[in-house]
Order: structure tokens, then C-alpha cells, then sequence
């Protein structure tokens, strides 16, 4: 299981970790940069650290791509506001699944839980959990 996760590549590299650890697949070299006098170990050694150098990168980016996603959209909900619920995951009895609706409400929020969990003020012919996490609301925005 380790072997093939080590050999997989990352979405967020475009490297596997064995390639970034020991610079091809699945040899297993140490991580020192010795110097050498043959030509071909001096520029194998070059690639694989240009390879780390760019997967810490790509990292850095990755992360920051992901904070800013999540500052984005998580929006602090009150309670009392009004909010959609997606409940695309839940079978709700409707026949074609592909044409129901994405999103159902709006309903108030009863009690606010943590930044991220929230209690609902559902019907009781809703039968799912009345808790539910911030990334499946959304805000509701009244039209005149």
C-alpha cells in the first residue's frame, strides 16, 4: 500500500513522492547532493534538485490556493439568518435525481455550533440531521 502511494502522482506536485525523494521510480537513493566527476551523476543530481525546488513551490502555491478557497467560502452564518441547504448527496424520493433541485430553503438557522457546524430550524417531513456543515450553505439573499 506505501509502495503504490509513493508512486502515484500528486495533484499538487505533478510529481510522485518517490521521484521527488530519489529522483525516478521506485529506486530507492539517498537524499545527499554529492559531487561527483562523472558528467551525467553531476546533471541527474541538478534535475532532481530543480525537481524538489519545484514541488516546494508548487506546495507553497497549493496551500495558498486552498486558504484563500476556504477564507472565500466560509461565510460566517448568524443565527436567525436565512440560508439554502445543498442537499444534492441526499435521496430525497424524487425520481430523477439529475433534474431535482440543487438546493432547498430557505431556512433559518436555529443555533449556531461552531464557525463551521450549524443547527437548522427544519421541517419535520425533512428526514435528515438537523446539523450541518457551513461548505453545504449558502446565503439567502431576499428579492424585492
Amino acid at each position: 500500500m506505501e509502495f503504490a502511494f509513493n508512486n502515484q502522482e500528486h495533484s499538487a506536485t505533478h510529481h510522485s513522492p518517490f521521484f521527488l525523494m530519489y529522483g525516478s521510480h521506485p529506486i530507492a537513493l539517498p537524499m545527499q547532493f554529492v559531487k561527483s566527476k562523472v558528467p551525467s551523476i553531476q546533471e541527474w543530481l541538478r534535475k532532481r534538485q530543480r525537481a524538489q525546488e519545484e514541488a516546494g513551490a508548487a506546495l507553497e502555491y497549493a496551500t495558498a490556493q486552498m486558504a484563500t478557497h476556504v477564507c472565500r467560502h466560509s461565510q460566517p452564518f448568524k443565527e436567525g439568518q436565512k440560508v439554502w441547504l445543498e442537499i444534492t448527496h441526499c435521496d430525497d424520493g424524487y425520481p430523477f435525481r439529475k433534474l431535482d433541485a440543487k438546493r432547498h430553503g430557505p431556512f433559518k438557522i436555529a443555533k449556531v455550533l461552531s464557525k463551521l457546524m450549524y443547527k437548522l430550524a427544519l421541517p419535520k417531513t425533512m428526514k435528515i440531521h438537523l446539523v450541518v456543515h457551513a461548505s453545504l450553505l449558502s446565503p439567502y439573499h431576499e428579492t424585492p
